[in-house]
């Protein structure tokens, strides 16, 4: 669907919004999470985007602070005063820029809702959904203790998530899920161990084979394609 629009005005915001408990996790500890918004103005109306790729560049080789800065000094300027009338052109003007996924990502969000307002369609039905609900999942950090956990754990089970994720690391890894599978044996649980592992750890992973899990996230490093090839090899992945 075309939206025919000028980029008259974008306005960023950098935002820091304090966790009530820290977030615990193999990239490392976060007290607080950055994120980067952006309303975009065009045709009477605006859009608003959002990226948190994090206050450092260990979760991602990008975070909050440089994606402000690009966003500023390089891809507003691009579109500023640009008719945009699809998202595919969105990204065709943003091209000349490698990577930076995080800071396109908040123009794209942008576009995406300003768009949608000015069609006066809902985002879902825009981007080609067919309901509006959303099945989401729970996420778990590292917990100060199992018992936080098993109780946090319950809670989502209780509540109906139909999958629940958790942060594994050295110090928070097979002792921790064994408890949780002994606990709640029928859920689907899958881990994300933020590649802080290596192929050394392979013994490790085929550990990990008896806990029926959906998915290893991010075990090895982001850019050791070879390896995980290699460790999918060596591990029974998920049917």
């Amino acid at each position: 669907m075309l939206v025919r629009m000028q980029i008259e005005r974008i306005e960023l915001f950098l935002v820091s919004m304090p966790l009530v408990s820290p977030w615990r996790a193999g990239h490392g500890d976060e007290s607080a999470i950055e994120s980067v918004f952006v309303r975009m103005h065009g045709g009477g109306t605006y859009g608003w985007g959002e990226s948190s790729p994090l206050a450092t560049p260990t979760y991602s080789p990008e975070h909050s602070r440089g994606v402000f800065l690009m966003v500023r000094s390089f891809l507003a300027p691009m579109l500023l005063g640009q008719e945009v009338d699809c998202g595919e052109e969105l990204q065709r003007r943003l091209a000349p820029v490698k990577g930076n996924y995080f800071a396109k990502a908040a123009l794209d969000q942008a576009w995406w809702d300003l768009a949608a307002r000015q069609a006066g369609l809902p985002l879902w039905r825009l981007l080609g959904g067919r309901d509006p609900g959303v099945r989401v999942g729970a996420d778990f950090g590292v917990k100060d203790s199992l018992d936080e956990l098993l109780r946090a754990v319950g809670g989502a089970v209780e509540a109906g998530y139909e999958r629940i994720k958790l942060k594994y690391r050295p110090g928070w890894g097979l002792p921790m899920l064994e408890a949780v599978r002994r606990a709640f044996p029928d859920p689907v649980f899958h881990v994300d161990c933020n590649s802080v592992y290596t192929l050394d750890d392979l013994p490790m992973f085929r550990e990990l084979d008896g806990y029926r899990l959906a998915m290893i996230e991010q075990p090895l490093a982001h850019d050791e394609l070879l390896d995980h090839a290699e460790l999918q090899r060596q591990i029974r992945p998920p049917d």
